[in-house]
């Protein structure tokens, strides 16, 4: 092969290299934003899915929920229960929210997966929690009390419920067992 012929492979070579590293970091490109998409929408049909967590996460979303609940747009029950309508319904299993307020705190919890013996969720805290309100595990992770549902019974009462992991300023990753 002449010098020329050798340039021109060398060529090819180069540019299907360079297509098939594009190609790679698009792909990485996309699981980032599937993993950033992961923490805030992690359910069926999510980029981010996974079979624990069958309801997605709108942060924004349910943000704005919790606020209206905040500013008495929506009342919760005597349970602590808020009905979520229309396309808010999705945002948690049973189409409801969980209040439980503490001092100047509201913490809204709503509900990715229930089963009979827990639930899951993401939580929104209005105000940082204090020592009073949580009590810390062995393992570092936080329990507070929080108004969730009872087994699959969707009406609210207080249980303990576990801090899993920090979300944002205002949100927790939470899970709970039923029965202790």
């Amino acid at each position: 092969m002449n010098a020329h012929g050798e340039r021109k492979s060398r060529r090819i070579f180069l540019l299907a290299l360079l297509g098939l590293l594009l190609l790679l970091a698009a792909a990485a490109l996309g699981m980032a934003v599937r993993g950033r998409a992961g923490l805030v929408a992690n359910g069926a049909g999510s980029p981010g899915a996974s079979p624990e967590w069958p309801i997605d996460f709108y942060e924004l979303r349910c943000e704005r929920v919790a606020h209206d609940i905040l500013n008495g747009t929506f009342t919760p029950d005597a349970t602590g229960r808020v009905r979520l309508e229309g396309e808010t319904e999705e945002l948690s299993v049973g189409g409801a929210a969980y209040v439980t307020r503490t001092g100047k705190r509201t913490l809204v919890l709503f509900v990715a997966w229930l089963a009979p013996y827990g639930f899951g969720g993401h939580l929104y805290i209005s105000e940082p929690l204090t020592q009073a309100d949580a009590r810390k595990l062995p393992d570092g992770r936080y329990v507070i009390d929080l108004m969730g549902p009872v087994g699959p019974d969707p009406s609210g009462a207080r249980i303990e419920t576990v801090l899993e992991r920090k979300l944002g300023p205002h949100w927790h990753r939470v899970s709970a067992r039923f029965g202790g």
